[in-house]
């Protein structure tokens, strides 16, 4: 896991179990800080509290992968904007036992303060539209 990406692995209820350097300096957190926390403290408090976070956990656990750039909050409370894929792994049977969590290309992108809070949903929509496409691919509707 401790490749170029910034990585982290979760339980599939979000428990942190550990975390990468490079996850750890885009974020600001000693790995030794956040095993065995909860990934809602690396999110927008109302993003948290509401029904898409449920949703997209909701989702991992029923082994579908999540991608799209997404707004996490570092230890110093700044916005930081992640390109990031969630994959689950799957076990024995096919069924999900845990996730891991990617970063591709330059954590923040350099355009966290410039952002929107509505810009969130707006990804969120393309997030949406870019499964189902793929969904659409693979079955060859598209």
């Amino acid at each position: 896991m401790d490749g170029s990406q910034a990585a982290i692995e979760f339980d599939l209820d979000g428990k942190i179990l550990t975390a990468n350097k490079n996850f750890c300096d885009a974020l600001g957190y000693p790995v030794d800080e956040i095993r065995g926390k909860p990934h809602a403290q690396l999110v927008d408090p109302a993003y948290r509290d509401g029904a898409a976070y449920q949703e997209f956990w909701a989702t991992l656990r029923s082994g579908t992968f999540q991608a799209g750039e997404f707004k996490r909050i570092g230890q110093d409370g700044r916005e930081v904007w992640l390109q990031l894929t969630y994959n689950p792994i799957l076990g024995r049977g096919g069924k999900p036992v845990r996730v891991i969590r990617n970063a591709g290309g330059h954590p923040g992108g350099g355009r966290g303060d410039q952002r929107d809070p509505g810009d969130e949903r707006a990804a969120e929509r393309g997030r949406d539209r870019d499964l189902h496409g793929r969904r659409g691919a693979i079955r060859g509707d598209a």
